[in-house]
């Protein structure tokens, strides 16, 4: 282009919508040194006073107009400039990633065609370069950030920051300059607190060999204003989170920071030695640039993720950064030499995105853009006056911003009030825009449904009809007296939940709830007279309400993080209309004409479950829907679909026995080691005899009080590291060989419980009959219900007790402890049923125990150690409340143990004052030599199984770990572990193992002994017991593996 800026560009104006701070001034102060700008600054803006009186400023600003943004004063400013023949581009600053910039284009574009020949371009230039990726999608690909840096023209340069922040004077002192510049939001080190803390302790013990400065982002210097209501008003569209603004406090109390008006970072880019900012920030882009700078990015990425989902072109750029993931890396790459990887290679990576920086950006955005090219024609309506061209751009708008479509962003971009009900609407998406997506509701219906559970709208009886098929089974079917049928997505409807109950109270709610038995007895076609008498018929709908009974979860308490399942039966207002007539044929099909999902409407605190029609609809069309939804395989559904009532005939019975057959062969076919040699892998021990020991339980660190141990506040610091959760890569934790961690590499083998079964049964296989017939529900269902069968087909000899007892079964979750989601039954269709909230095995319940007063009992073993395994000779029991028998299988005082997270009563009972009664009521029996002794064997085999050498499909405690930059470093050596273990004694005395536990909570034994974790911190770490080798002996029983 020959002619001169002030030429090119001498007839255009820009307008720029401001709808936050500083942070985006960059790209908008490079339109306003080309041309004059009009910025329309929005109303909710909470930053409006400060760019008011920022653009106002004529030395700064000599051709910027300030306006308040409207749609009315737009458009007037559009008539001005048409009038004057001036050429308009509109500049949009933020990205269009972004909801809020797709509806401030909608709205100029609308404008745009009633003044086509004057508003030449709507241009979402965004704000943020390569890198960045809430920026990613961009319309140009020109370094127009680069524009006054290159020119010179910015209001400060390398030198004057230099002088200003003393950056020259610290270099003279051999200090480097590190540039700390993070970006903000999820991905960002503002949100990781420890790390904030240790960039301040960083400065404080490196003061001699770094100079810090902090560049913060601009949304960093938001305003927030606190209510009288104590909560707090910030910017509607970018406000940060509490820790995010609580770090950013940190760093400006702790370092010096720039201001908020030095908001181009290329010359702080330039003065520095060494960049510290964020992987998902255009500043480690920005930074390439400049090739003698050192880019340090904080990797948030999780381990083992960082090759996902990522390009080669992303795995370039990353090459060009020292990545690190805390601060031990990030002193180990300050305290390096610290050269730049990218060097050269890194400015040809940035030109090739985006091309050679001249200072002539604008003029390539408006070559590139059009703006110079004819224009259209002015518009026909041109010719009518001011007031019906704006009632034509006023219903240009309406047609473009629809009342039923339009969101509170819509209303923002427009500048115009949110209407109360749009805001009701969205509170309502704020909460349940989520379950909605999971639940696959389309989104066409989302309004609708917002309407229907708002009013309470149960209108499903002006659609539906309840029907009767030959066999007796009710039917539901689309109205007869509907003409046009209904549409697939047309409508959704609300049906109420008469019952929800979870697994362990449903018996009693049966018994105890008024008409509650008469209505579920109806409804499943049952007569209470054939039944018998109350009981009876309890038992018989509990047994038969599973074929239509539907679960969800709900949070029952703050530990509950998971939410508890709970069963609901859908009645009430549902389809009121109730036809006799019999079954003709309908469209209904297998996978469903209706999808009918629980929903959970917070405002209430109800839940519904809501239906709606996936396939077109006819009157008389029968309503079918998929119970089996998701559920993949033949096989797989046919045994899902045995809950249901549904026969699977006998091919799938056959394959069913065939399974189960196959699995005890495999059972069988094991031969278990006749000397057991477990894999061995060297324990290494801390030569030190003062433990400096990390822990993220406060519990612990006040348990350890010998003066061997001192609890230490960083990883770093510490001799020994011990977690009360799973740490995920012990790699990455280990910051030295020297180290001991209480986690082994493959822990689930033996505390997830169908890994527990899958680990001792490849070892000892039929001979381990200290472990009962379990089946993991969720891959092993066909050869359970087999077995179930086999069990139930024997019930017609010996006595009904004994009967029961052979196909008893206690179903639990794989990994949950606190007795949750535990229920004992002797019927099938519950157990398949419990899949549905979640992965569950099936245990056969021991009904012949040992019994404590008439009570049944577990063992608690809090202690045992690999490999060198001790078991903590304290143990705890947890006894029932009630008598033992086989009947009132949902009582919880009789069957169950757990009453510490209960309002049972919870009787303490020290274990020396069991083993006097427990010895007393069994005079043949000792516990030392005739229990103990077992129990002690029992665990021995387990760690032998859990201690075999890994397969390809099976990994043990000891699988391989090595360190990732020291392939010879076994870091299995610096592992220990500590798990609890439940267990029962049977009418033999032989001991049944029910399952081991990760960390298990040892609240109780340090109330017994007050020095337990002291005994074993010295067992596992040191087994430097000095004068104290009595004391161990008396709590520790060592138990050779070999």
């Amino acid at each position: 282009m020959a002619a001169s800026s002030a030429e090119a560009f001498g007839n255009f104006t820009c307008y720029i919508p401001i709808h936050t701070n500083y942070a985006q001034m960059e790209n908008i102060a490079v339109f306003l040194q080309h041309m004059p700008g009009k910025l329309f600054v929005y109303e909710w803006n909470t930053e409006k006073e400060k760019m008011v009186n920022e653009f106002s400023s004529k030395a700064r600003w000599p051709n910027a107009e300030v306006f308040e943004f409207g749609e009315e004063e737009v458009y007037q400013q559009l008539l001005r400039d048409e009038q004057a023949g001036r050429h308009v581009v509109v500049v949009l600053t933020a990205s269009t990633n972004y909801p809020f910039a797709r509806s401030q284009l909608r709205f100029f574009k609308a404008m745009q065609a009633q003044f086509p020949s004057t508003l030449v371009d709507v241009m979402p230039l965004g704000h943020c370069m390569y890198g960045c990726d809430s920026c990613s999608v961009r319309e140009h690909q020109i370094p127009l950030f680069f524009t006054r840096f290159f020119t010179k023209t910015l209001p400060y340069t390398k030198d004057d920051l230099s002088a200003k922040y003393g950056l020259s004077a610290a270099r003279e002192a051999g200090k480097k300059v590190v540039l700390i510049s993070p970006s903000v939001y999820a991905k960002s080190f503002l949100t990781n607190r420890a790390f904030i803390d240790s960039l301040i302790k960083l400065q404080a013990s490196e003061g001699d060999k770094f100079h810090f400065l902090v560049k913060l982002h601009g949304y960093c210097f938001f305003t927030y204003k606190e209510e009288e209501n104590g909560e707090v008003t910030s910017h509607p569209l970018h406000s940060l989170s509490d820790t995010e603004r609580e770090n950013i406090k940190l760093l400006q109390d702790n370092f010096k920071t720039a201001d908020e008006t030095e908001y181009n970072v290329l010359p702080f880019i330039e003065a520095a030695d060494a960049v510290l900012t964020d992987l998902d920030s255009s500043v480690a882009f920005e930074a390439l640039y400049f090739p003698n700078v050192a880019i340090l990015a904080y990797d948030y990425r999780q381990p083992g993720d960082e090759d996902a989902d990522e390009d080669e072109e992303k795995k370039e750029y990353h090459s060009f950064l020292h990545l690190f993931k805390g601060v031990e890396q990030l002193s180990s790459l300050l305290h390096s030499p610290l050269k730049p990887k990218h060097e050269v290679k890194g400015k040809q990576f940035f030109e090739k995105k985006y091309g050679q920086v001249t200072g002539r950006e604008m003029e390539s955005i408006a070559e590139s853009r059009g703006w110079f090219v004819p224009h259209g024609e002015a518009a026909e309506s041109q010719s009518k006056s001011a007031e019906e061209r704006w009632a034509h751009v006023q219903n240009k708008l309406k047609e473009e911003f629809d009342e039923e479509s339009s969101t509170p962003l819509d209303y923002m971009a427009r500048g115009c009030e949110i209407p109360a009900d749009v805001l009701d609407f969205t509170l309502f998406l704020q909460a349940h825009q989520q379950q909605l997506q999971s639940m696959r509701v389309p989104e066409s219906l989302w309004r609708k449904l917002h309407n229907k559970v708002k009013n309470e709208i149960f209108d499903s009886g002006n659609y539906f009809q309840f029907a009767m098929d030959e066999d007796g089974n009710m039917l539901l079917m689309l109205n007869d007296e509907l003409e046009n049928g209904l549409a697939a997505g047309s409508d959704v409807f609300l049906v109420d939940h008469f019952w929800t109950t979870t697994i362990d109270n449903s018996r009693n709610q049966l018994r105890t709830v008024p008409n509650l038995l008469g209505r579920m007895s109806a409804i499943l076609g049952i007569n209470p007279e054939e039944a018998g008498d109350k009981e009876a018929l309890v038992e018989e709908v509990w047994k038969n309400m599973w074929k239509f009974n539907q679960t969800y979860r709900v949070r029952l308490d703050d530990v509950d993080k998971e939410g508890t399942p709970v069963w609901y039966r859908q009645g009430g207002r549902g389809p009121r209309k109730e036809g006799g007539r019999r079954r003709r044929g309908g469209r209904g099909r297998r996978g469903g004409a209706g999808s009918c999902i629980p929903f959970f409407y917070n405002a209430r605190g109800v839940s519904y479950s809501i239906l709606w029609p996936v396939v077109d609809l006819e009157p008389g069309d029968i309503i079918t829907r998929d119970f089996l939804e998701g559920v993949k395989g033949d096989l797989q559904r046919a045994a899902r679909g045995v809950a249901f009532g549904i026969d699977e005939g006998e091919e799938y019975a056959e394959l069913f026995r065939e399974a189960l057959q196959r699995h005890q062969k495999n059972i069988a076919s094991v031969v278990p080691p006749t000397r057991p040699a477990p894999q061995q892998v060297s324990a290494q021990s801390t030569p030190s005899t003062h433990l400096k020991v990390f822990s993220d339980t406060q519990f612990l660190k006040k348990a350890l009080t010998w003066d061997r141990f001192s609890v230490v506040e960083e990883v770093k610091d510490a001799d020994v590291l011990w977690f009360s959760d799973d740490v995920g890569n012990i790699q990455d934790l280990l910051s030295n060989e020297k180290q001991l961690v209480n986690q082994y590499p493959n822990e689930m083998c033996v505390t997830y419980k169908h890994k527990l079964v899958e680990t001792i049964l490849r070892c000892w296989g039929e001979t381990c009959d200290w472990l009962p017939a379990t089946y993991n529900l969720n891959t092993q269902l066909p050869q359970f219900i087999a077995h179930w069968r086999e069990a139930e087909g024997k019930k017609n000899e010996g006595d009904a007790d004994a009967q029961k007892a052979d196909n008893l079964w206690i179903v639990k979750p794989w990994n949950k402890s606190r007795g949750l989601e535990i229920f004992v039954t002797d019927s099938l269709a519950p157990i398949i049923r419990s899949i549905e909230t979640g992965p569950k095995i099936a245990s056969q319940y021991l009904s012949r125990p040992a019994l404590y007063k008439g009570r049944k009992y577990i063992i608690m073993v809090r202690s045992l150690q690999p490999l060198e395994m001790y078991v903590y000779r304290m143990f705890w029991i947890r006894a029932a409340n009630k008598p033992f028998s086989l009947d009132h299988l949902d009582d919880y005082e009789k069957h169950f143990t757990v009453m510490n997270y209960s309002t049972y009563n919870l009787e303490q009972i020290l274990y020396t004052d069991f083993i006097k009664t427990f010895e007393a009521e069994h005079p043949s029996v000792q516990w030392e030599r005739d229990v103990q002794s077992k129990i002690n064997q029992m665990f021995r085999d387990v760690f032998v199984a859990a201690t075999q050498a890994s397969t390809e499909k099976w990994s043990g405690l000891l699988a391989p770990l090595n360190d990732a930059a020291d392939k010879s470093r076994d870091l299995r050596q610096q592992c220990r572990g500590m798990y609890g273990a439940d267990l029962m004694i049977d009418e033999h005395m032989n001991p049944v193992l029910l399952e081991m536990n990760f960390s298990p909570d040892c609240k109780r034994a340090v109330n017994y002994d007050p020095d337990f974790f002291n005994v074993v911190f010295t067992s596992l770490f040191t087994d430097d017991w000095k004068d104290d080798t009595t004391r161990k002996e008396l709590v520790m029983s060592k138990i050779a593996l070999i």
